[in-house]
């Protein structure tokens, strides 16, 4: 198991698109978002940082694409999902985040591992005309039959029947991050696949580790035992409102946190964002990004948020 590391709130205009009040415990059991190799890090070919020389490090903005499960338990997690899933879409929206979201039933019923339909659609992409909407509808329409909560199973089935000619066939994209979202008040009740078995095959169907959480919504040792192996956010379904463990999870996939190839001397450091087509703007700290010293990445936190493939310079000297 990977170490747990705590989450932080992030992003100004996020946090006042979901209204935040506090934030999630994170389980990342997932390397540092910054290490991903997709973003370039390169340093001035004349640096070196075991001396006083200048540092330059460009890194690249990707626009994130990710898919996201929600796993609804009724009554109380449909009902803590409805009151703010229509701001939860519109900050991704707003973000410039390339997602898939679609719902399912925890009920062991026909319909479980069916993506719910609305409106013609089993689910919501940024370019639908009213996408949190249609969110909305989506999850509303998420029924319980009387049937045991198989929450393990409900999971497994979603992903296994997104393949060519089954019922959520396209869902999952080749590239995706998958976002799996657990929201239950009760342990699974008797899933053909067990918590441990789960988790290997989360873990199993990226090649890399942080493109896969399971984020578990509930006080169920069962769904939390999950999130320890593959990696997500805790939160108890009636610690609500919800807003701050989504924003929490819109975090583990959104890219704007960058890993700095040294140590910087911060009196020294100049962070500059460039926009595709645009000139390059001189970004303030603690207004339009945060440092972290325990990681030594920063976040970028501007309203509007970076545009896709904008680049960001960085450049400082190391502590003297």
């Amino acid at each position: 198991m990977r170490p747990a590391l705590n989450s932080r709130c992030f992003g100004v205009c996020l946090a006042a698109a979901l209204l935040l009040g506090g934030c999630a415990e994170q389980t990342a059991n997932k390397k540092n978002k910054g290490d991903d190799p997709d973003r370039t890090n390169t340093l001035d070919s004349d640096s070196d940082l075991t001396t006083t020389s200048l540092v330059t490090e460009v890194h690249t903005y990707t626009q994130p694409m990710v898919d996201v499960l929600f796993i609804v338990e009724v009554p109380e997690g449909k009902s803590a999902l409805l009151a703010i899933v229509p701001a939860i879409i519109d900050a991704w929206v707003y973000r410039g985040i390339d997602f898939q979201a679609g719902a399912t039933t925890i009920d062991a019923s026909p319909e479980m591992g069916r993506l719910t339909t609305a409106r013609g659609k089993k689910w919501v992409v940024p370019t639908d005309p009213d996408p949190a909407v249609l969110m909305t509808e989506l999850i509303d329409v998420v029924q319980n039959e009387g049937g045991l909560e198989t929450g393990f199973d409900a999971v497994h089935k979603s992903i296994e029947w997104t393949d060519a000619g089954e019922p959520n066939d396209g869902f999952l994209r080749p590239d995706s991050q998958i976002c799996v979202v657990m929201l239950s008040y009760n342990d699974d009740a008797g899933s053909a696949i067990g918590p441990m078995a789960l988790a290997q095959y989360l873990n199993d169907l990226r090649p890399t580790d942080e493109q896969v959480e399971f984020h578990a919504i509930t006080d169920s040792a069962d769904y939390i035992s999950v999130t320890n192996a593959v990696g997500g956010i805790l939160w108890p379904l009636f610690a609500q409102p919800l807003n701050p463990s989504m924003a929490a999870i819109t975090e583990t996939f959104d890219p704007t946190q960058f890993a700095l190839g040294g140590t910087p001397d911060l009196s020294t450091m100049v962070v500059q964002l460039t926009n595709p087509g645009g000139s390059a703007t001189e970004l303030t700290a603690d207004v339009d990004y945060l440092y972290d010293a325990t990681r030594n990445d920063i976040v970028i936190i501007t309203d509007p948020p970076p545009e896709k493939d904008a680049e960001l310079l960085i450049t400082y000297f190391p502590p003297p």
